[in-house]
Formats: structure tokens, sequence, C-alpha cells
């Protein structure tokens, strides 16, 4: 192998502490964000579906960590676990953020924030994080739940993803569940005669679309006079 000039020898010394400097300035002020635990793959194929929110890849993505924002960073939402993970800038281990650390994030485009159960609450929800769908004088949560689920087949294990979506509206200081039309109508009793008109006449079905449908329900149910 032919030897390196002094030049070219000068050249490369330079190019590798930049390099190193501009590793450690990046770190530097997102050291907090990278210092979290190594996030462990599933060690088993899965024959069906994946555990991650939407896509079974990294996004850029926006996270609030110990209090601070960070954009353009790469996040993955693993449903099955409730954790989001980090990718390295540069090429190292796939890093597992510290949920009691993580305020909200934005990812694909959706916003998520992190729900602490407070036994207080005459009704409440389990720790976690929840899209939020709607935020007005109600607020409307969306938790994505995936549950990795096995077989047992003649020819070994067979390993799938179960999916469930749950909805809750927070209400007067409690959550409450609004998985159907008549958890809907029920928790807007005072107002249920102007909700099913509003329903009726813009033709909106929640079995058809869940997301939209509590949305405007429940928009149109802060705009009623009270």
């Amino acid at each position: 192998m032919a030897q390196m000039s002094e030049t070219d020898s000068l050249v490369y010394k330079v190019a590798v502490g930049d390099a190193i400097t501009s590793y450690h300035d990046f770190l530097g002020s997102n050291a907090s964000l990278y210092n979290g635990i190594e996030y462990v793959a599933y060690p088993l194929a899965i024959n069906e579906g994946h555990p991650f929110f939407l896509f079974d890849r990294f996004d850029t993505a926006t996270v609030i960590y110990d209090g601070v924002p960070y954009h353009q960073v790469r996040l993955l939402f693993d449903l099955a676990q409730d954790v989001l993970v980090v990718e390295p800038p540069f090429q190292g281990s796939v890093i597992q953020l510290y949920n009691e650390r993580i305020k909200s994030f934005t990812l694909f485009g959706h916003n998520f924030v992190r729900i602490v159960d407070d036994s207080a609450r005459r009704e409440s929800i389990a720790t976690g994080f929840y899209e939020v769908l709607y935020s007005g004088k109600s607020l409307l949560l969306r938790k994505d739940n995936k549950d990795i689920e096995q077989n047992l087949v003649y020819d070994g294990m067979q390993i799938f993803i179960r999916e469930k979506i749950n909805y809750y509206l927070l209400r007067d200081g409690s959550y409450h569940p609004i998985n159907n039309k008549k958890e809907l109508l029920n928790l807007m009793s005072d107002r249920k005669k102007e909700i099913r008109q509003f329903l009726r006449k813009n033709k909106i079905r929640l079995r058809k679309d869940m997301d939209d449908a509590l949305v405007r329900a429940v928009a149109f149910y802060d705009r009623l006079p009270r």
C-alpha cells in the first residue's frame, strides 16, 4: 500500500479532527437526549404486522425531553412497549428514551403527550403516551395499543400483532372512555338532541371514521352555549 505524503497525512488528520469536534459539539447540546438506555430489538421474526406506530421505520420528528425541545431528531414509537426510540446521529446503539422525562412529541404529523395516572381523579386512565386529536374546552385523546401474541402451529411458533384503539374525553377534570355513539351521547347528555341532529345532518358515522367523527362532534359540542 502506498504511503500518504506529508501533505495528505496532514489533510487526513485535520479532517478526522474536524469530524471528532463536530461529533462532540453535537452531543454537547444533545447529550441529555442521547443518554438513555440501549433499545433491544425483538429477537423473533413477527409473521404478521409490526409493533410500531404507523410505520416500522424512523422519521424526522420533534420531542420535548427534560423540558427541552429537540427538533429534527429521528424517532420511532414502539406501541407494544409504549416507549420512544431515538436513532443516534452517528453509528451506534439505538437509544430508548426514559418515558418519565418525555413531555410530548410529534411523529408523522401526529401529536402525542404523556399522561400520568392520577388516582385523585374520579375517573383516570393508565400512564402512557396518548395522541391529541382535539384540544379546546374538551380534550380528546386516542390511545393506540399493540400486543404481541403467539400461536403454536405444527411447524413452530407464529407471532403476530393484535391492535386496539381506545378514545378518551377529558371533561370536568376526569377522563371518560368514548368508543361508540352511545358513550358519546351519554357524555354529552345535556346537548344530546343537538349532537344527534348534527351527526345526522352531516352524515357523520363513527364506524366509518372514528377519529374524524369524534373530533367534529366534540368540537361542535364545545361551541354550543352552556
